[in-house]
């Protein structure tokens, strides 16, 4: 049994966090966006700033859009990952979020040994951090759960072809009937004859018809059948 570390269904607490995921994606997307437009208008406002510097800022903000819009289309992979129980998609989601927790972390050690973060910007990238790593875990013991219905159902399967194999039914050998008239025509004796299947299914329903129209009549030769 999976690990539940939330109040609620594994489920239903990741398709919340990736709605909270999704909300914070476009809060970036919007401030990055924000960014891009402040440096744009107002680069002539700031003479001070040479324009190599202002270059380097637009393609930083431009680098940090891409970001912001692939972090959104991840969270909403994530949400329905989550709805449908896929598998793929929260792992897909698990992986590229441990790798930018990684990138995120290095920057936070090397922002406090600069000294560049406040205290108030210090605690909230802290609690930021270790809310990433509640959500992680939490999509992490989903995958977990996932994992095991797929075992589960991959076992029943098994059980069941194991227990019920194929039946193999023994083979049916026709039955010869001779008919009267052969037996008299051959002085009182039945003819020789050879035991052979009977035919298949149209052939008998064409025989069958061929009487109806007075074409066959199966009385004026020995002919075999199943005895079902």
């Amino acid at each position: 049994m999976a690990v539940n570390p939330c109040c609620m269904p594994l489920q239903r607490g990741v398709i919340i966090m990736a709605i909270i995921d999704i909300v914070f994606a476009i809060f970036d997307l919007v401030v990055v966006i924000l960014a891009i437009i402040a440096v744009t208008v107002n680069r002539d406002d700031h003479p001070e700033l040479e324009n190599e510097e202002i270059t380097v800022t637009i393609v930083v903000c431009i680098i940090l859009l891409i970001i912001a819009i692939l972090g959104l289309l991840l969270s909403i992979r994530l949400y329905f990952g989550a709805q449908r129980r896929d598998i793929r998609n929260c792992r897909l989601w698990l992986i590229v979020k441990l790798v930018l927790f990684c990138i995120d972390l290095i920057s936070l050690i090397v922002n406090f040994s600069a000294g560049d973060a406040g205290p108030l910007g210090s605690i909230v990238a802290i609690l930021i951090m270790v809310y990433r790593i509640y959500m992680m875990y939490v999509v992490y013991c989903f995958i977990q759960e996932l994992k095991l219905d797929l075992n589960r159902f991959a076992g029943g399967v098994t059980f069941a072809m194991h227990n019920y194999p194929p039946q193999n039914y023994p083979h049916q050998q026709p039955t010869v009937f001779i008919s009267s008239n052969a037996a008299t025509l051959n002085g009182g004796n039945p003819p020789p004859y050879s035991a052979q299947y009977p035919p298949p299914y149209s052939a008998d329903l064409r025989h069958n018809q061929q009487a109806q129209n007075g074409l066959y009549n199966p009385n004026s030769q020995y002919y075999t059948t199943n005895n079902v």
